[in-house]
């Protein structure tokens, strides 16, 4: 079978619109979420976009259970589209730097980067409140 990727180009533009309004309400609602975590730290969200930051308290340890226990965002150093997805730079992308040097970059042991997907919000929120305990 072959694909028409001027008709999948089409119907991406065509659904552009609605796709980045959900990704922007998940994204507002999973921000307003960990706001009132009691174990968030700090939270960064341009309100805008589906790209926020937050920082899980309790150091490595905490941020690694976190990481194992998300269940619907892919592990990924950056945006897959349509699919939420979750980065932790100290245990990915900066796992090989030693700590000192992390340090003086200000990459924080519980800081999590988040790709909001256009999945269930309240999944979503279910799945983050469960990784966070």
């Amino acid at each position: 079978m072959s694909v028409d990727h001027q008709v999948l180009a089409a119907i991406g533009l065509a659904t552009l619109q609605v796709r980045m309004e959900r990704v922007a309400e998940n994204a507002e609602r999973l921000a307003a979420m960990l706001e009132n975590h009691p174990n968030v730290k700090a939270v960064y969200h341009p309100h805008r976009g589906g790209v926020l930051s937050f920082v899980r308290d309790g150091g490595l340890h905490a941020a690694e259970q976190v990481l194992n226990r998300l269940a619907l965002f892919e592990r990924l150093e950056g945006p897959l589209g349509l699919v939420s997805s979750v980065e932790h730079p100290v245990l990915m992308h900066f796992a090989s730097v030693p700590s000192e040097i992390r340090t003086g970059m200000a990459l924080r042991n519980g800081l999590f980067r988040l790709w909001c997907g256009v999945e269930d919000t309240d999944e979503l929120i279910r799945d983050l409140q469960a990784a966070l305990f």
